[in-house]
C-alpha cells in the first residue's frame, strides 16, 4: 500500500457500495478529506460526484437511510446541477468515479490505487494543518 493512503484506510467510516443519488461521500487526498455528494449514478459501478459546499456540509437535517448512510436534503440537490442552455434540461455537475476490484471508486481515468478515492455513505472533512 501506497503511504498516501494509509489516512485512507485508517479513516474511513463509511463504505457504501450501493449508490444513490444525494448520498454523501468522502473524498481521501494524502491526510486530507472532503466532502463529497453522489449527482448521478451511471450504472452500479459509475457514479457522479461533486464537490460538496460548506454550507450542505454543516447543514443539521441531513437524512439517513436504514443501513445509517447519510443523505443531503432533496432540495439541496438542486446546488449540483445546471441547466443545459439548449433543452434546459437540469444536467448534474462533478466528476465521473468508477468502482475498482479493489473496493474503492476511483476517478474515471486514474489507475485503481491513486490518490483522490471516494467513500460512499458519510461525509467527513478534515485538513491537515501541517501541510
Amino acid at each position: 500500500m501506497h503511504y498516501n493512503l494509509v489516512n485512507e484506510s485508517m479513516s474511513v467510516k463509511k463504505s457504501s457500495k450501493t449508490p444513490k443519488v444525494g448520498m454523501c461521500a468522502t473524498m481521501f487526498c494524502g491526510s486530507d478529506r472532503w466532502p463529497m455528494v453522489i449527482t448521478e449514478v451511471i450504472s452500479k459501478s459509475t457514479v457522479r460526484a461533486a464537490m460538496m459546499s460548506d454550507t450542505d456540509y454543516r447543514c443539521t437535517k441531513k437524512e439517513y437511510d436504514s443501513d445509517g448512510n447519510q443523505f443531503l436534503p432533496s432540495d439541496a440537490l438542486d446546488n449540483y446541477t445546471k441547466i443545459d442552455p439548449v433543452s434546459l434540461d437540469k444536467e448534474p455537475t462533478g466528476r465521473i468515479y468508477s468502482f475498482r476490484k479493489n473496493h474503492r471508486w476511483v476517478e474515471k481515468g486514474n489507475d485503481m490505487w491513486s490518490t483522490g478515492a471516494i467513500h460512499l455513505g458519510e461525509a467527513d472533512e478534515y485538513r491537515d494543518p501541517n501541510f
